[in-house]
């Protein structure tokens, strides 16, 4: 009887180490589970502040694009309605 005793309390004792150790493993699983959730939560972030950055850059370079065509157009129409000073200047002779 005492042995008997003594193996029940030894299986309830190993079963109580392993739901201790069940509930580490869960805990450990839980952590990771966040760990996971939380990287690809930064990894989303990271993303959209990259496709943010891409977008701003298509958008500065349109508006250099349209700068320098404006700019070509500005000095190419100044050029056609004010004669440069080389043309304005008497010649010799005349």
């Amino acid at each position: 009887m005492v042995a008997d005793v003594a193996r029940r309390a030894a299986r309830v004792e190993a079963a109580l180490r392993l739901f201790a150790e069940f509930d580490q493993l869960e805990a450990a699983h839980r952590n990771a589970i966040q760990q996971v959730e939380r990287l690809d939560s930064d990894g989303r972030a990271l993303l959209q502040r990259l496709h943010a950055a891409k977008n701003r850059l298509a958008e500065l370079n349109r508006e250099l694009d349209s700068r320098k065509t404006a700019g070509m157009f500005d000095a190419h129409f100044c050029a056609a309605k004010w004669p440069s000073s080389a043309t304005l200047t008497p010649k010799p002779g005349n």
